[in-house]
């Protein structure tokens, strides 16, 4: 492993295993035009990636991400993916080591936010209930993007 890109190793090691054939850290065109919310309508983007892996930048298609949700579902229980899941000493509030951990509504979850001019993406898995979603979207809008985030848990956890 040592000596290879990271971008190679996501590909042999995650993407290809479990047939996330439309997912990358290395994109050459954008999957979706990125539009920007100008408050009367949205202004198309420019296309804009910055390499910057594995801190961001991966793009999945939806079926990969459910996918890799499924796979997290049944082997969250394995010491290796564990060790993602324990809160990190050094860094403060509940960040593991590459996933935030947190509650909604009081279910335990794992997860990870996105964002970019022009792309959003949440993604949230709930191991003890055996449940999670992802949701991204091509328009960046803080307004927008809020009610997503409590849309989906309000529909994942209704009271």
């Amino acid at each position: 492993m040592a000596g290879k890109p990271f971008a190679e190793l996501a590909r042999e090691m995650v993407f290809q295993p479990l047939g996330m054939n439309n997912s990358s850290f290395l994109l050459t065109r954008p999957a979706a035009t990125p539009y920007e919310w100008t408050g009367v309508g949205c202004r198309a983007l420019p296309w804009d990636y910055l390499q910057d892996a594995p801190a961001g930048m991966q793009m999945s298609s939806g079926g990969d991400m459910g996918r890799f949700l499924q796979w997290a579902l049944v082997h969250h229980s394995r010491h290796e993916f564990q060790l993602q899941f324990t809160p990190n000493p050094s860094l403060e509030g509940s960040i593991g080591w590459v996933w935030e951990l947190g509650h909604s509504r009081g279910h335990r979850y794992t997860g990870h936010d996105g964002g970019y001019p022009g792309a959003v993406a949440r993604v949230r898995f709930f191991p003890d209930d055996g449940a999670g979603y992802f949701i991204a979207g091509n328009v960046l809008s803080g307004r927008s993007w809020a009610k997503s985030r409590r849309a989906s848990n309000r529909n994942c956890w209704p009271k």
